[in-house]
């Protein structure tokens, strides 16, 4: 195959002509047709609508219509496919260019959860101007060394009965008072009446948990009558029988022999 070499008419340099295509026989790839309507309102005619072929405008099919409102943020534009009619597609053209641009509806944010010690803090903060000083120390303290350790990072709809019993049996393994029990529960049980109160919680879960029912860290479990069994029954058995009393002893000595007694 010869090269054409032609001058480009600009000093005499020329440049080479490539052979011809050798696709120039295959059909170039179909596309649709946008046919305009008026500024901003297109019919977008498919690849298969007899008007994408003739081009001829006005042609009644089912093909959707395309708008062009204002975008995501001043100065863009985005498209947005209509079903039709003309009428219904004109009118939600005039509406989202009334609307503007960020007029696409936001991502729905994700869920804030609040934790037990979220709410703790904005309760100590809404109360301490009606609370005593002492009243809001007890408080700090409480949350600091028992409920914050525990249960601070638990969300705070998930403070369930269970988890309440759960958590105070933990406090009475560890307390060697009822009084730290109790005023442990006082603190929770007040901060989740206040949850109630604000429509975080349907329920309180600490209402009516009485902490003079929980066995302490010591603690022994009660017998079968009720006696208090401080030893295991392996423990008991290697322990040897407590010594006998003077009255014991004398109750349970034999009686003297009064026979030998007679004949000395």
């Amino acid at each position: 195959m010869t090269l054409v070499i032609e001058p480009n008419g600009e000093g005499g340099e020329a440049h080479t002509m490539g052979p011809p295509r050798d696709d120039a026989d295959t059909p170039r790839e179909r596309r649709g047709w946008r046919e305009p309507l008026e500024p901003g309102l297109y019919k977008n005619h498919r690849v298969g609508c007899r008007a994408s072929s003739e081009r001829q405008p006005g042609r009644r099919c089912g093909c959707p219509f395309l708008l062009t409102v204002p975008g995501d943020f001043p100065g863009s534009t985005r498209q947005v496919q209509h079903p039709g009619p003309v009428r219904a597609a004109r009118a939600e053209k005039r509406r989202l260019q009334a609307a503007g641009y960020g007029a696409r509806p936001p991502a729905p944010e994700p869920e804030q959860i609040e934790t037990v010690q979220e709410f703790f803090v904005r309760y100590l903060r809404l109360r301490e101007r009606s609370l005593a000083p002492s009243t809001l120390y007890t408080i700090d303290e409480t949350y600091r060394l028992r409920i914050g350790p525990a249960i601070g990072d638990l969300p705070l709809s998930e403070v369930t009965r269970e988890r309440v019993l759960e958590f105070v049996n933990g406090v009475a393994a560890n307390a060697t008072s009822t009084r730290t029990v109790e005023k442990t529960l006082a603190v929770l049980r007040a901060a989740l009446s206040a949850a109630v109160e604000w429509g975080r919680l349907d329920a309180n879960p600490a209402m009516g948990i009485k902490a003079a029912r929980f066995r302490l860290a010591g603690d022994v479990h009660d017998g079968p009558r009720g006696e208090r069994r401080v030893l295991s029954p392996r423990s008991s058995g290697s322990c040897s029988p407590p010594p006998p009393t003077p009255a014991s002893t004398a109750c349970c000595a034999p009686p003297p022999n009064v026979g030998c007694a007679a004949a000395s």
